[in-house]
């Protein structure tokens, strides 16, 4: 089974259930992928901050940012160095990696993420704490 988890809002709100949790299902095989909208250099310096370690929480690490990047899709930064693109990009972007990486469920606590995932295989199952 793979299934991908959001950082913000998911990870980030419960880090110590989810660093429990993601462990073991590390055991059980379980093949865990953190898909969130930063540029992956920030998600790898967030998750490690909160004590997430690549091979023992998650396998792999997929940025919303660098895949808009890569598939040449229009990108701006605002005052903050934050980037954005149009909302029907971003939001298809994760259920894209989703579908490439055959992505069986994620969590993601954006509802609108949601409607992206409709044709595809991959579950999506909104988060709310």
């Amino acid at each position: 089974m793979k299934i991908g988890l959001d950082l913000h809002g998911v990870i980030d709100s419960e880090p110590e259930f989810f660093k429990e949790w993601l462990s073991v299902l590390s055991l059980k095989k379980v093949e865990v992928y953190i898909i969130s909208g930063p540029p992956r250099p920030k998600i790898v310096a967030e998750l490690e901050e909160l004590g997430f370690r690549k091979g023992i929480h998650y396998k792999e690490i997929y940025s919303i940012v660098n895949y808009l990047k890569k598939s040449g899709v229009p990108m701006w930064q605002d005052e903050n160095g934050n980037w954005w693109s149009n909302n029907r990009d971003w939001c298809a972007s994760k259920a894209r990696i989703c579908n490439k990486l055959s992505i069986d469920w994620m969590l993601d606590d954006q509802e609108m993420y949601k409607a992206a995932f409709t044709n595809i295989k991959t579950n999506f199952t909104l988060y709310e704490r």
